[in-house]
């Protein structure tokens, strides 16, 4: 499958079509939604972070509280009060539902739809949870979900991950960064077989950390309705945006791949990567 590409003209989200049911938006969410969700995982964060990690451990799930109206009495009393993710119903008020929703408007806008794909926008109920992955040798080693009828909405806050995706119409491995503020959904299926790895985390030196965008597997002969401007935002030959490449130009005193406004709010994305995984089930 050749890789298309094309901008939502609304919000400028670029769209990376990489395989049946697997999407990549890049600058999906602005710098002022990524402090808001990055708000609303820590208020409910309760990891333990003085607990001793597993030796070559590089990524740390968090740990949130069960929320109260979630289960009944008699469920939650045989259920431990933490757990790995926080759930969210369909309809409900959170800035969870709010992203997924504007996923779901984006891709549902520029992708027709053909008589075997799901309604993104027809959920029943979302599942959060967040990795984190410490600079520079945070991964996840390559794997398929195997999760039926579920897709992962893949959000990334922080420092830059070298990513892969294989999916089984591309010809060959996809290799790119997966900068903050971008979104990858794919099916997470086992019949969809969408294998994807966290490669390891960007350091702060951008020239030494080239995005190829596209491996030798790919066909450089891209979809001609392509916006002959999509590139205008980022810098050649890097994996960064405009407003980044600028936020490492501002001071000598910043050194990291997360964006400066984000970094200066949470320094601890300074020298860390947050891959926000919503499960969106059907």
């Amino acid at each position: 499958m050749e890789l298309v590409r094309f901008k939502d003209g609304p919000t400028g989200t670029k769209i990376e079509v990489m395989d049946k049911h697997c999407y990549l938006l890049r600058n999906f969410l602005s710098i002022e939604e990524q402090i808001v969700l990055f708000s609303h995982i820590q208020d409910n964060d309760r990891t333990d972070w003085n607990a001793p990690r597993a030796l070559y451990s590089s990524s740390k799930t968090l740990v949130f509280r069960r929320q109260n109206d979630e289960e009944s009495s008699q469920e939650k009393n045989n259920e431990d009060e933490y757990m790995p993710y926080l759930n969210y119903k369909f309809g409900q008020k959170s800035v969870v539902n709010e992203m997924i929703s504007k996923a779901n408007e984006i891709i549902n806008g520029n992708i027709p739809r053909v008589d075997d794909d799901v309604d993104l926008s027809r959920y029943e109920s979302i599942s959060m949870a967040a990795i984190e992955y410490a600079f520079p040798n945070g991964r996840f080693p390559a794997h398929i979900d195997h999760c039926k009828d579920s897709f992962v909405y893949l959000m990334s806050l922080g420092c830059t991950a070298n990513f892969m995706v294989k999916g089984p119409n591309m010809g060959g491995k996809r290799n790119f960064q997966l900068n903050s503020g971008d979104l990858l959904v794919f099916n997470a299926s086992t019949e969809a077989a969408i294998l994807h790895e966290v490669v390891g985390i960007v350091d702060d030196n951008i020239d030494d950390n080239i995005d190829d965008n596209i491996d030798d597997n790919i066909d450089d002969n891209i979809d001609d309705n392509i916006d002959d401007n999509i590139g205008l935002e980022q810098t050649e030959n890097t994996g960064f945006s405009l407003e980044q490449t600028n936020n490492q130009n501002l001071g000598q005193d910043y050194h990291s791949s997360c964006p400066m406004a984000l970094g200066n709010r949470f320094p601890i994305l300074q020298k860390r990567r947050y891959g926000v995984q919503c499960r969106v089930h059907f």
